[in-house]
């Protein structure tokens, strides 16, 4: 398709880059909030060495997401509409991303709490007569409440 035009192949690589590395945060962040709970890992939950390395890595992904998509969309030189209107509307959407991956966060953390809650709940016997089969590791001998739709 770009065979007649090879700037054509090189913007359309650009493009993909970018929107590859937008994407990326969403994959990356449940990945590192569910290998850092310890109700979720058990013994396996990462160390808090891995835990700094992960973390200080996801905030330069961030960071040089914002950079990319920044020199990429302001710059006279590439393909974009070099106007306001285009400026305003990748701020706009800069914002939803970060409020997005805000929101990634803040609810893989509340999601990790309680099933920390949960399994501490489990493990001093509160609560525990409506847990379900396979949740936190109920074992068969204890009374499971099924639930039907």
């Amino acid at each position: 398709a770009t065979a007649h035009s090879p700037d054509l192949g090189d913007e359309l690589g650009e493009w993909l880059n970018i929107l590859q590395s937008v994407q990326l945060p969403f994959a990356l962040l449940p990945v590192l909030m569910l290998t850092s709970a310890p109700a979720i890992m058990g013994q396996f939950t990462n160390r808090l060495t891995l835990k700094i390395i992960g973390w200080t890595a996801a905030i330069g992904v961030f960071a040089v997401n914002v950079y990319l998509v920044v020199s990429f969309c302001f710059d006279a030189t590439n393909p974009v509409p070099d106007a306001d209107w285009f400026r305003a509307i990748v701020i706009v959407f800069l914002v939803i991303y970060f409020i997005f991956i805000a929101y990634v966060v803040y609810d893989g953390l509340k999601g990790t709490r309680k099933s920390e809650d949960a399994r501490a709940d489990a493990t001093n016997g509160v609560g525990t007569e409506n847990r379900l089969m396979g949740d936190f590791g109920a074992d068969e001998d204890q009374e499971v409440v099924e639930i039907t739709g």
